[in-house]
């Protein structure tokens, strides 16, 4: 005859109680977590957790360094987080003068036309960041009114990095006052640019065996910072 053991109830999971309360966390202690993600995560996903967390989101201090990445399949939907983000700087920037980096990505396609909503980007940081320090614009329909309204409305820029930016053809005497008006400035031309454009000053600054390439040795920007 078998010998019976009897069975033991199953062993009940005792809750972990060593993971820590995120909502216990110092208040600067969070906001210094918060401003380490991008910036699309904050729109979209943490100022929607608690209301503590969205109390945190509208802090000034949240908005020193905007950060948007093409990271949605959806462009409609990208689009409007992407305004919802600029919007937000733009009320720091009336408000509070702590906006001092700002870096702005927009993935176009090829065959995009232009969008005044994009170049009206450039005049709002004129009109309501006057502090900030560093400006990043890639892929954006930037023109040359934009950028001279940025010039203007932000004096104390001290880096400028405008590369990738279609429909932008800058003159010599605008390309050699971002030049002279800014510590690091980044402008990689495009080959279409010297052709379009109405200034014969280009041509002599060109290399003798430049062959159209903007990635080799030579660029525009590199031999006006030197000239």
């Amino acid at each position: 005859m078998m010998a019976s053991y009897p069975i033991s109830e199953p062993e009940v999971e005792t809750e972990n109680t060593n993971e820590p309360n995120w909502l216990e966390l110092p208040r600067d202690v969070t906001t210094n977590i918060f401003r380490r993600l991008n910036t699309f995560d904050v729109v979209t996903s943490v100022c929607q957790v608690c209301p503590l967390w969205w109390n945190i989101c509208k802090d000034p201090f949240m908005w020193r360094s905007i950060r948007m990445t093409d990271t949605c399949s959806n462009r409609a939907y990208m689009e409007k987080i992407c305004h919802n983000a600029v919007g937000r700087s733009c009320v720091v920037g009336q408000y509070c003068p702590l906006l001092k980096s700002l870096k702005y990505e927009k993935i176009t396609d090829e065959d995009d036309d232009f969008d005044i909503e994009d170049e009206a980007f450039a005049f709002s940081v004129a009109e309501t960041m006057s502090g900030l320090r560093r400006l990043k614009i890639s892929s954006n329909v930037l023109t040359t009114d934009g950028v001279l309204a940025i010039l203007d409305g932000c004096p104390l820029l001290e880096c400028l990095d405008i590369q990738e930016c279609r429909y932008l053809f800058l003159s010599f005497s605008l390309e050699k006052m971002c030049h002279e008006r800014i510590k690091e400035y980044f402008r990689l031309p495009d080959f279409y640019a010297f052709c379009a454009s109405d200034d014969d000053y280009y041509e002599d600054l060109l290399p003798e065996n430049w062959n159209g390439s903007v990635y080799g040795d030579h660029n525009l920007s590199m031999m006006l910072k030197h000239d």
